[in-house]
């Protein structure tokens, strides 16, 4: 359970990284019980009837160089049990199939790759039996209206310069520049002349785009994602900020959830290529050790403790305070102390950049390197989601210039 914790892990430590990972506490949510929780050790006694000894080895020293004979049993045990579960609950979900067609394995795990864990809490033994508390995965906001509206606006020769919303045409036509010439699709022709020719000739602009996830297809809770994160595309220059429709596409909630994760292991590998630290360079935010001090010092007068204090101490922490403060300790007030325990202790450091500013400064003025990382993310969400309903004419390799 919780293998994706594990694939990290080794990314960070070992730097392995793995292709995808597959939640065993998802299928057994789906196909078994989680009445006993989620872990390996319960998964494997209620499944396949298997006790686990998880004692001993599993606060052992891992780090040495040659492990224990308990612990390598230990640790074939965990990835046995682990096939072996999913063999049992692959089986009983084909069972349960009311059609004829037997899906691939690599089908049938999809919706569960690269996944967080369900988090289960199981009900104490010899009580009532109570309802299991499952923790919640994070939702965005959906979109309540649709991202494709698919109207078409073309010049006055008839050539179409590029697809809109019903509002930009209804925009055009109130203001007499534009004459309603189609209603299916919805399409204007302008009474001018534009400046440039829009998106003609580009077959991806001007294509017909479906709402709808591009991962799996589902029509509602959808969301826009931007399969380049908008936190390193943020610090593109303009130009090439302005040109992102490309990558920006329509998920469900629930394609969202994996994406997350499957977007972090990228990041951390361009940390490790790069030395640059997620955390960014410098830190984020500067902690005062004086006004620790001030804090812990202001408290024991706010709380009323300073009675029993020693003179001596009392009069070391009014000093502390006011040093901080700058002000003479005996004219120190209540007000003064509040001031003291109620001001923030972390502030935002004028130094720190973040890994995603770093990352683009480095690369962002030569072209090829810029572009080849744009391509990478776009390969990565094709690879890794394996989306089955990107609009035509959808590619990896579409260059930033094209326009």
């Amino acid at each position: 359970m919780g293998i994706s914790q594990d694939a990290r892990m080794m990314l960070t430590d070992h730097n392995v990284m793995t292709s995808s990972t597959l939640e065993l506490s998802l299928l057994s949510e789906r196909y078994h019980e989680t009445e006993g929780g989620t872990s390996l050790a319960y998964m494997s006694d209620s499944v396949l009837n298997i006790k686990l000894d998880k004692k001993g080895a599993r606060c052992s020293d891992w780090e040495r160089r040659d492990l224990t004979p308990q612990q390598i049993d230990y640790a074939a045990a965990d990835a046995w049990v682990a096939y072996e579960i999913f063999q049992v609950l692959f089986l009983r979900a084909m069972k349960e199939r009311h059609d004829s067609e037997i899906p691939s394995i690599l089908e049938f795990c999809s919706e569960f790759m690269d996944r967080r864990p369900v988090k289960v809490i199981a009900a104490k033994r010899n009580t009532e039996k109570k309802e299991m508390k499952v923790s919640k995965r994070k939702e965005y906001p959906a979109r309540k209206e649709a991202l494709y509206e698919n109207c078409r606006m073309v010049s006055p020769t008839g050539e179409t310069l590029c697809t809109c919303s019903a509002k930009k045409l209804k925009w055009y036509i109130e203001r007499g520049l534009a004459d309603q010439v189609s209603e299916d699709p919805p399409t204007i022709r302008l009474r001018f002349q534009p400046n440039g020719s829009g998106h003609s000739g580009d077959p991806y602009y001007l294509g017909h785009k479906e709402n709808i996830c591009v991962v799996c297809g589902a029509t509602d809770k959808l969301v826009r994602h931007s399969i380049v994160p908008h936190s390193y595309r943020r610090h593109f220059d303009v130009k090439d900020k302005s040109r992102s429709s490309h990558d920006i596409v329509l998920v469900c909630q629930k394609c969202l959830q994996k994406i997350s994760s499957v977007d972090m292991s990228l990041r951390q590998l361009i940390s490790m290529e790069t030395g640059i630290s997620l955390a960014g360079v410098n830190p984020k935010y500067i902690i005062s050790p004086e006004l620790q001090r001030a804090k812990k010092c202001a408290k024991v007068f706010i709380c009323n403790n300073s009675e029993n204090l020693p003179e001596a101490k009392m009069k070391q922490y009014k000093e502390v305070i006011g040093m901080y403060l700058q002000k003479d300790p005996e004219q120190l007030t209540m007000e003064d102390y509040k001031q003291v325990v109620t001001e923030d202790l972390k502030k935002p450091n004028p130094d720190h950049k973040p890994h995603e500013e770093e990352v683009i400064e480095a690369i962002k003025n030569d072209r090829d390197k810029l572009e080849a990382f744009v391509h990478r993310w776009r390969r990565n969400f094709r690879d890794k989601m394996r989306p089955q309903h990107l609009p035509d004419h959808w590619t990896v390799d579409r260059p930033l210039d094209f326009h």
